[in-house]
C-alpha cells in the first residue's frame, strides 16, 4: 500500500479514536459495511474514493489534494 494511504487511514483512525466513535457508529454513519472499515484500519482492503468520501464526512473530515513537491 502507497505510504500517502497508510498515512490517510492512520489520521482517520486517530480521529475516529477522538470522537470515541466504534468502528460500528463509523460504518453505519458512513453508509457503509462495518467489515469494510475494520480492514481498513488494518490495511488489509484499500478502500474506494467514495468510501473514503463518506468515512471522511462521517468524521466531520474533508479529504484534499496537497502537491508534494
Amino acid at each position: 500500500m502507497p505510504n500517502a494511504y497508510i498515512e490517510l487511514i492512520d489520521s482517520l483512525i486517530l480521529q475516529r479514536q477522538a470522537l470515541k466513535i466504534s468502528q460500528r457508529e463509523l460504518a453505519s454513519a458512513a453508509g457503509i459495511s462495518w467489515t469494510e472499515v475494520a480492514l481498513m484500519e488494518q490495511k488489509k482492503h484499500m478502500v474506494q474514493l467514495r468510501a473514503l468520501l463518506r468515512i471522511a464526512a462521517a468524521l466531520n473530515c474533508k479529504l484534499v489534494a496537497v502537491s508534494v513537491e
